[in-house]
């Protein structure tokens, strides 16, 4: 699976194995995607990971972000 952050500060998971992954629950097949909440308990062949958004930091990286775009 891969975890990407959008232009938006949303954050997307894509399942790109061969086996499905579950996402609060819900079953998510090879080549599907979602987008993850804070607190979103992901389970990945029996193992279980939470994943946390700090959203201080994305806050910030998006503001640098906007702020460089500005400049180029």
């Amino acid at each position: 699976a891969t975890i990407k952050m959008d232009m938006h500060g949303l954050f997307h998971l894509q399942n790109i194995g061969k086996y499905p992954i579950h996402v609060n629950g819900k079953e998510v097949l090879p080549k599907q995607s979602l987008t993850l909440t804070s607190g979103s308990f992901i389970e990945v062949r029996e193992v279980r990971f939470i994943f946390e958004i700090n959203q201080s930091q994305v806050k910030r990286y998006m503001e640098e972000s906007q702020s460089q775009d500005m400049k180029a």
